[in-house]
């Protein structure tokens, strides 16, 4: 994470988050899930004596592929 005091009251932040080697359930026969790394950008006023304030920001500004390992339906070889 990283911020900026660009002029006065206004502040811009960035945050890149990676995720990585997580683990499937057990007996989950689907490819692992990949790593991912995203951005996040916002833009703000960081005046303490106003009355008001405002952020504005995007999360995941470089469009990932974010997915987490879930349960699958039919995690285990049927028997039958």
């Amino acid at each position: 994470r990283a911020d900026w005091n660009l002029s006065g009251d206004l502040l811009c932040s960035t945050q890149l988050n990676w995720i990585g080697e997580r683990k499937s359930p057990v007996g989950d026969l689907r490819d692992p899930v990949a790593d991912y790394t995203t951005l996040d950008l916002s833009i703000g006023n960081v005046a303490k004596a106003r009355e008001w304030s405002f952020r504005f920001g995007i999360r995941n500004a470089l469009d990932a592929d974010v997915r987490e390992p879930s349960v699958a339906p039919r995690s285990f070889p049927s028997t039958g």
